[in-house]
C-alpha cells in the first residue's frame, strides 16, 4: 500500500481555496483560485485569480481593499511554501467575469 503524501503545491492550492474563509478577506471577495508554474521567462510564479461580488469593485475603497488584501494574501501564501523567488501574480475577476470568462488570466 502506498502512502499519499501531500505536495507543496496541493497545500498552496488548498491554502488559496481557503482563502474566502479567513477573518480578514474582505468581504467583497467570494472566491480564489490559483494556477502555479513558470512565467514567461522561465521563473517559478504562482497566479491567484481573486473573484469578487459583482458590483464591488465600483465601490468607492475597494481599490485600497483589493491592495491591502493582495498583500495579506502574499503573506499567507508564504506560510504554504511559496518562496521569496517565486513571483506572485494577481488578477481580480468578479462573479460575473466567471459566468462569462474574459480570457485566460496569466
Amino acid at each position: 500500500m502506498t502512502a499519499t503524501t501531500t505536495t507543496r503545491d496541493d497545500a498552496l492550492r488548498a491554502a488559496v481555496a481557503a482563502l474566502p474563509e479567513l477573518p480578514w478577506l474582505a468581504a467583497d471577495f467570494v472566491g480564489a483560485d490559483c494556477k502555479i508554474g513558470r512565467d514567461y521567462a522561465g521563473d517559478p510564479a504562482v497566479w491567484v485569480r481573486m473573484i469578487a461580488r459583482d458590483g464591488a469593485t465600483a465601490r468607492a475603497g475597494f481599490h485600497d481593499e483589493f491592495i491591502d488584501t493582495r498583500n495579506r494574501i502574499r503573506d499567507h501564501l508564504r506560510g504554504y511554501g511559496v518562496t521569496p523567488d517565486e513571483f506572485v501574480y494577481f488578477n481580480l475577476w468578479t462573479e460575473d467575469d466567471v459566468r462569462n470568462p474574459p480570457g485566460d488570466y496569466e
